[in-house]
Parts: structure tokens; sequence; C-alpha cells
């Protein structure tokens, strides 16, 4: 049986690392504006502020450190170990694919690339 799952707020806290390193960036605390998914109307952020960010988040490698949500390694660990084969399914920027695909085989090497995918949809 296949399980099919989201790898950002599934499985990685992808949201506050990323606010937290945005603040850390900016130097100065972010406001939550709305709950849209762009995050230049979601914070108190401008386009050329979020760029900067986004450069920065990619080129120190933050995708490879996200922080994980434990009971979902757990969960899904004890679905592979059931057999299970799991599919990651991930709108990350192409470019960070091998970050992605770094902490994924720390977290689950006995399974990474066997029984557990990642597949990352198109971005524009």
């Amino acid at each position: 049986m296949i399980i099919a799952t989201d790898a950002d707020q599934v499985i990685f806290d992808f949201y506050h690392h990323f606010v937290a390193f945005a603040e850390q960036v900016l130097q100065r605390p972010l406001q939550l504006r709305s709950n849209s998914f762009n995050f230049t109307e979601r914070l108190d952020m401008s386009p050329v502020e979020f760029f900067k960010v986004a450069v920065m988040f990619k080129t120190t490698r933050q995708w490879a450190q996200l922080p994980v949500f434990e009971s979902s390694i757990t969960a899904l660990n004890w679905l592979l170990d059931l057999g299970y084969q799991v599919h990651i399914v991930s709108s990350i920027p192409p470019d960070v694919k091998d970050q992605r695909e770094q902490q994924l085989e720390s977290l689950f090497p006995r399974h990474y690339r066997k029984s557990l995918l990642l597949h990352v949809a198109r971005t524009n």
C-alpha cells in the first residue's frame, strides 16, 4: 500500500523555522498580517526582504536543517516498518531538492530511496 504526505508542516516545521530565520536576518520581529500562503502578504515583509531571506535560507542550507515533528517521524517509521511505501510530495524549489533529500535520508536511513520516496512538485 502507498501512503502520500506533504513534507512541510506535516514532517517539517518549515513555517516557524522560516519566520525565526527571517527575523534573525532582518533583525526585527515579524507580525502576522493574514493567513495567506504568500509570505509577503502573511507577514510584514516586503518582496525585496522576502527575496533576501529566501536566498539566505537556501545558501545557508536551512532546507536540510528544518525542525521535525517527532510524532510524524514516529508514525512514518511505523508505517515503513509495516511495509508501506511512503511518497513525500513537496513544492520546494527544485534547486534545494538535494537539501530535502539529505534531511530525509538522515531521518529515515533504512528506508530512504527504497520505500520512502521524495517527489518535488513544480513551482513557479
